[in-house]
């Protein structure tokens, strides 16, 4: 059976409902979130799902923009994808305001401020990729973080700290160009409205890269006991750790029937033995994704 169903019915025991029954709705979101904090708890620090990520800057590319209207942010851009969010776009010669980047904060494509030079249509343009969005399960990034493989990128903390290491490469508003050497990662809301978190360059980068870094990926959580996942821990452990950790946090529920007592000492020895089942040296610096 999945995991999830396996744990439910595990758990249903606690508050005296025999398996196979039906959930009342106040006993199915208690399990549940007795689940999903035990999952946090023992796999939210990422350190037992570290894996190493890669995400492609891609080399400038050539675009046309079907309209561009004075001191507007709308643009008619039948060629935008989605992996240019938040990149820079160099418009025309990009002159006087010919350098802005591209959101679609409600869904469309459009610039992120008005465009200050003239109305056109089937105007070329530029695309670079100066900013990469982060995969949303990514739950932090662990230093270095490495551009392919053999320069490491100095991050800054904030906007104003990256617009002045880019005042440094080039008189804005006329941005560098060339391999970057600083980045900032912060949250966007700049595609749809929907969270994300990306990498901003100090330079526009003018061939192709591999960015690289290893990434602690968010812990799983249970949205339905249907989920089809066999094991939510590693080496299958989910009996001899899961469940009484699941207990453990299920024992403050007004339905519990369970010994409190004893369910604080299966906790117990099951974080022993989690402890021990993820032995590990010291670790490197995190950056936390969400500040």
């Amino acid at each position: 059976m999945p995991a999830a169903s396996n744990l439910r019915d595990h758990l249903m025991a606690y508050i005296g409902l025999p398996i196979g029954s039906t959930l009342p709705q106040a006993d199915h979101y208690a399990l549940m979130a007795a689940g999903n904090a035990a999952l946090y708890e023992l796999l939210g620090t990422g350190e037992r799902r570290q894996e190493r990520r890669a995400e492609l800057v891609r080399e400038p590319e050539t675009v046309t923009l079907g309209a561009v209207t004075a001191n507007s942010k709308a643009i008619t851009f039948s060629g935008y994808a989605s992996y240019m969010k938040g990149c820079t776009i160099k418009i025309g010669g990009g002159g006087h305001g010919g350098y802005n980047r591209l959101v679609a904060p409600s869904g469309s494509v459009a610039l992120e401020s008005p465009y200050t030079g003239t109305t056109g249509t089937n105007v070329s343009a530029t695309v670079y990729f100066d900013c990469i969005t982060l995969d949303a399960t990514y739950d932090n990034v662990i230093l270095p973080v490495m551009l392919d493989d053999t320069h490491a990128l100095q991050l800054v903390p904030n906007l104003n700290e990256l617009t002045n290491m880019r005042a440094q490469r080039s008189a804005l508003p006329t941005p560098a160009t060339g391999l970057p050497q600083y980045a900032l990662m912060e949250d966007s809301l700049s595609d749809n409205a929907t969270p994300s978190t990306r990498f901003l360059f100090d330079s526009l980068p003018l061939q192709r890269h591999v960015l690289s870094f290893l990434a602690s990926i968010k812990p799983p959580q249970i949205a339905s006991w249907s989920d089809a996942t066999p094991f939510f821990l590693p080496g299958q452990r989910d009996s001899l750790v899961l469940y009484p950790v699941a207990r453990y946090h299920l024992r403050g529920y007004q339905n519990f029937k369970g010994n409190i007592d004893v369910a604080e000492k299966d906790y117990a020895l099951a974080m022993q033995h989690w402890a021990a089942f993820r032995t590990k040296g010291p670790q490197p610096g995190v950056l936390d994704i969400h500040g």
